[in-house]
């Protein structure tokens, strides 16, 4: 049933199961009284209940909640934790802080003594359940999630993995046995534990991976090291009348392949070009943008435009891009024959205009070429 699973990982999840179980049952057994069960009789010292706190703050919230923002929305999403981890110093000073001056063990408790009606009790009550309910359910759903991914592979009553509901179920109950057995001392050394275990989990990795791909003055090296130089491009020159066919060369956009619009990357790419030939960035327009392209000889095509860095999270956010930097140097995109763009100057284009009146550009930009009158405005280019 369980040849599947990972021995390291099942492994790891029994034993921190079976000694969080235990710390209940041991805790239990000094749990005499209320303050010891609220207050772990107020014994605590100030390094378990960091831990605590600490391991509290590393919830499945934390792993997976946080981890996944990050993911799909970029760094601005650890402003979460920060915000939160704000949040313990305000319940310090102004919950945990009032409620040991005032002798009181919960809120409700202490709602009740300092303005002595039973409303105010009850009041505290329904904020206290509304709160506990939307902190609980983000730990229950990791728990859920993560023990279906473990048990993937085992034959649960005939079906294949574990089902989600049978991780909450599971966790749900071993955490209420310990609250129920133990009290706040019990969950203290719990969540103490945890939190070592924890640390335990995210720091072997970092080690390991720095150990193999080295540390982060190398891969910062790495990453500040010459800028990402790609393939040239390969023109051909076709009979346009005047125009050369540019064509996409080998390699140029690789890695814009991996991006299938709209899903957005977690992070923009950059791509950076140290040479830039007006070349190069109409064979990128071309590329990113699916069209084709024929380019006006007459452009001075290996002229240089760069250095220039593209910045993308989108294949047409790059399109949009390349075109603000062509139109930057003077030149301008058309519409032409056959579903192709054509590229000119941008006095070209507004002779073009001029020229074609109620005329479409893509009419004025003729695939082969057109007898021109002596005088006119094409004559003498």
């Amino acid at each position: 049933m369980f040849a599947a699973i990972d021995p390291y990982i099942l492994g790891f999840s029994l034993i921190t199961v079976v000694v969080t179980i235990w710390m209940g049952f041991r805790s239990a057994k000094s749990s005499k009284s209320a303050a010891d069960f609220f207050v772990a009789g107020r014994s605590v010292s100030v390094g378990w209940n960091a831990s605590a706190i600490s391991g509290e703050y590393l919830s499945a919230a934390s792993f997976m909640g946080v981890a996944g923002m990050v993911m799909s929305s970029g760094y601005d999403a650890l402003w979460y934790p920060v915000c939160y981890a704000c949040g313990y110093l305000f319940l310090l000073l102004f919950i945990a802080g009032p409620l040991r001056r005032f002798g009181a063990y919960t809120i409700p408790d202490f709602a009740e003594g300092r303005y002595d009606s039973p409303v105010f009790r009850k009041i505290a009550v329904v904020f206290v359940l509304f709160i506990g309910f939307f902190y609980t359910m983000p730990q229950m759903k990791g728990a859920g999630t993560t023990l279906a991914y473990i048990f993937k592979d085992i034959d649960f009553l005939g079906h294949k993995g574990l089902p989600y509901w049978v991780g909450v179920v599971l966790v749900g109950a071993v955490i209420t046995l310990n609250v129920a057995l133990g009290g706040m001392k019990g969950i203290t050394l719990i969540q103490a534990f945890q939190y070592w275990a924890k640390m335990f989990a995210i720091s072997v990795p970092v080690f390991v991976l720095m150990s193999v791909y080295g540390g982060y003055g190398k891969q910062l090296g790495m990453n500040g090291g010459a800028p990402q130089t790609l393939p040239a491009l390969s023109a051909s020159v076709t009979d346009t009348g005047g125009f050369v066919a540019v064509t996409q060369g080998q390699g140029l956009v690789e890695q814009l392949e991996r991006i299938a619009e709209p899903v957005r990357t977690p992070q923009p790419r950059k791509l950076t070009y140290p040479q830039y030939p007006l070349v190069l960035a109409l064979g990128d327009y071309a590329g990113y943008s699916g069209r084709g392209l024929i380019a006006r000889t007459n452009l001075d095509l290996g002229r240089e435009i760069g250095p220039f860095t593209l910045t993308y999270t989108q294949r047409m956010e790059a399109v949009a891009s390349l075109s603000n930097l062509l139109v930057s140097r003077g030149i301008a995109l058309l519409p032409a024959s056959g579903g192709r763009i054509a590229a000119v100057s941008a006095d070209e284009a507004k002779a073009i205009t001029a020229q074609a009146g109620a005329v479409t550009a893509r009419q004025a930009l003729p695939s082969r070429p057109r007898p021109t009158r002596p005088g006119s405005s094409h004559s003498a280019r």
